[in-house]
């Protein structure tokens, strides 16, 4: 990953800085900020999830408007701006007051939308840190470049844990958290996985100590 600035990255940065969490729920806002990504930072643009891309006429998959979230998101964690997530989370998913009757910007703003997103994040940050340890450094140049993808992927599993708390994750730390998250069953899925990212960060930190 490169962290060369370029105009189209600083554009990106500056836009996302400046949205607000209800911006995020906007499907025009959304599909412009896509579009500014992808040009700044295509690394972040993955292939639609199973399930959720829509078949165009000419019979191609087409990206929806969650996974354009996704990317965002993605986008959000490699450029230091995770408070965004945070924020969208707060104020968007866990406000049982913020509804809408468009069924593309209900989909957007909901919590397992969020929960689904974080979880596939970590998931490609955990096979990035495997593969880095399991390579044989060769070069400085090398380990430069391993460091970074360590460091990313310990960013990642950090805020997939904040993420994971702010949706209702069971209290480590004694604060009460404010969350839409009342199913047993999902409470379980968001304490598994916090577990998970909690794990997974200090492997991610131990490995780096370790370079």
């Amino acid at each position: 990953m490169s962290s060369k600035l370029t105009e189209s990255r600083v554009k990106c940065y500056e836009l996302l800085q400046s949205a607000t969490p209800k911006d995020f729920i906007d499907v025009s806002f959304v599909r412009v900020v896509h579009q500014t990504v992808a040009s700044a930072f295509p690394e972040c643009i993955r292939v639609p999830r199973k399930g959720t891309a829509v078949t165009s006429p000419s019979g191609g998959a087409q990206r929806d408007d969650t996974d354009r979230l996704h990317d965002i998101f993605a986008a959000c964690i490699q450029i230091g701006l995770t408070s965004v997530i945070a924020h969208f989370i707060d104020e968007i998913s866990n406000d049982a007051d913020c509804v809408s009757a468009d069924a593309v910007e209900a989909r957007l703003r909901d919590g397992e939308n969020v929960f689904r997103c974080m979880t596939e994040l970590m998931r490609e940050a955990k096979e990035e840190m495997t593969k880095v340890l399991k390579k044989e450094k060769k070069n400085e140049n090398e380990e430069e470049e391993e460091e970074e993808r360590l460091a990313h992927s310990m960013v990642t599993f950090q805020a997939a844990r904040r993420a994971f708390e702010a949706l209702g994750a069971e209290n480590v730390d004694g604060k009460e958290r404010r969350s839409n998250a009342s199913n047993a069953m999902m409470i379980e899925k968001l304490n598994e996985s916090r577990d998970e990212a909690i794990d997974l960060a200090n492997k991610a930190e131990a490995a780096l100590w370790a370079c």
